[in-house]
């Protein structure tokens, strides 16, 4: 039965490099005279990219003959540890092995091992490499001149045959690479806000807002607005100073037919309608100037106002939309004994700023990309 198993395991681990396999040859060209001598006319090279039993990445170059004898074999393999292991024989064309070199790199690129001339050279403690069968250790200009050609050599085989794939980033950082950093609001606002013992309307008035997303769904900033109301020969304006905390609704991925988010690409999902929910906390200033006959009476207060409300987004495409929200706002003035409840009604325009850089999808069978 281990036997069995064995052989399976075997087999499966044949099966995987054998699918994971990519083998090219090319057209040699000699460097030099010596190589053209050496491996006679149209030379080839055959370039062979592989995953083995352990997940390591292996490229494998062989300079054969016309014939098909091999005369070198380079083997470059990248550990999981992204540590690099090089050997580098040479055979003559009856098979015997002339030369074979081995260098090993650890994980920052530093050289810890060679075999130059069937000698073995390991790095010791004072950056020197003495060979373990005994004699000089190597001498740092060889030393220096192996490492930097099995490096350029690293850099070759990486940059042609093993590319860099980036990071998948986590489905949260995805979707948060979608939302835009930050929304910029400024619109009408109305106020409809208590004055005394009755209620009174300020239908001349602005809001301003700025939300910077921490989250896909969790965004803080500031909030202004201002308010102003001329009755008789009064004129009232009331004034808000808050910190905004923001909670969007919506998702910025696609969804299939069946419901289920497709977070199989890099494609990011503009919500249509974006709702929020807000609350609020800060200052609020109330100013009145009063003008009797040529003179100018006025008083002033503060208080702090607390709050909360709904919002609306409507995108018109990935940088702009309609805004509209509807707050509660409660002021305690310092010379009042009771809190002032205010409603503020606001519409306008705002701006998504600070957008990915890749294709953004907008609802179904819309997207553009952004340079």
């Amino acid at each position: 039965m281990k036997g069995k198993t064995l052989l399976l395991l075997l087999s499966l681990s044949i099966a995987i490099s054998s699918i994971s396999q990519q083998v090219r040859e090319d057209d040699y060209k000699p460097k030099n005279e010596f190589e053209a001598e050496k491996y006679g006319p149209n030379p080839k090279k055959v370039t062979t990219v592989s995953t083995d039993e352990r997940l390591n990445r292996v490229v494998t170059v062989e300079y054969k003959t016309a014939g098909g004898k091999v005369l070198r074999k380079k083997t470059f393999r990248k550990n999981l540890q992204n540590t690099w292991e090089i050997t580098d024989t040479c055979y003559n064309r009856e098979g015997k092995v002339l030369d074979d070199e081995k260098y090993v790199f650890d994980s920052d690129n530093k050289l810890v091992f060679i075999k130059w001339w069937f000698l073995n050279h390991e790095r010791n403690s004072e950056g020197k490499y003495p060979a373990r069968e005994g004699g000089d250790p190597l001498h740092p200009k060889r030393v220096k001149f192996l490492e930097d050609r099995a490096l350029n050599e690293i850099k070759e085989i990486e940059k042609e045959l093993m590319p860099s794939v980036p990071d998948t980033p986590a489905p949260c950082d995805k979707r948060q690479s979608c939302v835009p950093k930050m929304q910029l609001f400024g619109g009408y606002s109305y106020l409809n806000a208590d004055f005394g013992n009755e209620r009174e309307s300020f239908p001349l008035g602005a809001q301003a807002s700025l939300v910077i997303n921490l989250s896909p769904h969790i965004g803080l900033g500031p909030d202004i607005s201002f308010h102003t109301k001329t009755i008789d020969d009064q004129t009232i304006t009331r004034m808000f100073f808050l910190a905004k905390g923001q909670y969007n609704f919506g998702n910025y991925y696609s969804i299939d037919s069946f419901g289920t988010p497709d977070l199989s690409n890099n494609s990011c999902v503009l919500p249509k309608i974006v709702p929020d929910l807000h609350v609020y906390v800060g200052l609020s200033t109330e100013r009145s100037v009063i003008k009797i006959a040529d003179e100018r009476f006025t008083s002033s207060g503060s208080g702090f106002t607390f709050g909360a409300g709904v919002g609306l987004h409507v995108n018109l495409n990935k940088n702009i939309g309609l805004g509209i929200q509807v707050d509660y706002l409660g002021t305690k003035f310092k010379e009042a004994d009771e809190i002032n409840s205010d409603v503020r009604g606001s519409a306008g325009l705002f701006f998504n700023l600070g957008n990915a850089a890749h294709e953004m999808k907008f609802g179904r069978g819309y997207s553009e990309k952004e340079n």
